[in-house]
């Protein structure tokens, strides 16, 4: 028993933590609802590094921007804004085919004002996430994706209905 914990202990000293995909993108929608779930997301992630998978690399941008959106002082609202689009479009720019790097973006940009600038690549994360939605294997992955669309107003009608299904 004691060789598995000690395992397991070296195991995160050279790996960092563990982390389950599935729910950090639980923890990211419910997240996006609720400040003290927001704080609590921005927890989770803060030993998530540059080495990290780029999925997490994207979420812990997200929940930065999450936090900036509960901040209610302007300086720290600023800060962990830009903190966050920082990380999210390093983490896109490392792997820019990355569905789920997409969906993270889009979602952030279409909930940040306008005047922030941060709106452009709504289009383009879009279009990906249309053109390789069929390509995804991970259910959860997919489950995500299928909640975020059939919300989004970024997505016509039509674009949706086939995630009704």
């Amino acid at each position: 028993m004691k060789i598995l914990l000690s395992i397991s202990l070296l195991g995160m000293l050279f790996f960092g933590t563990i982390f389950d995909l599935e729910k950090v993108r639980q923890d990211y929608v419910a997240s996006s609802k609720d400040a003290t779930q927001a704080e609590d997301f921005v927890n989770s992630l803060s030993t998530v590094g540059m080495k990290d998978k780029v999925e997490l690399i994207g979420y812990k941008g997200a929940s930065l921007a999450l936090k900036a959106r509960y901040s209610q002082v302007k300086d720290e609202k600023k800060k962990c804004f830009q903190e966050g689009a920082k990380l999210i479009e390093q983490a896109v720019l490392n792997s820019p085919k990355n569905i789920e790097l997409r969906f993270i973006r889009m979602s952030i940009q279409e909930n940040t004002p306008k005047i922030l600038g941060y709106r452009s690549d709504i289009p383009a994360d879009k279009a990906l996430i249309l053109a390789h939605f069929k390509e995804v294997k991970d259910i959860s992955l997919k489950r995500t994706l299928t909640g975020f669309i059939l919300q989004s107003p970024q997505f016509t009608e039509a674009e949706k209905q086939p995630h009704r299904d």
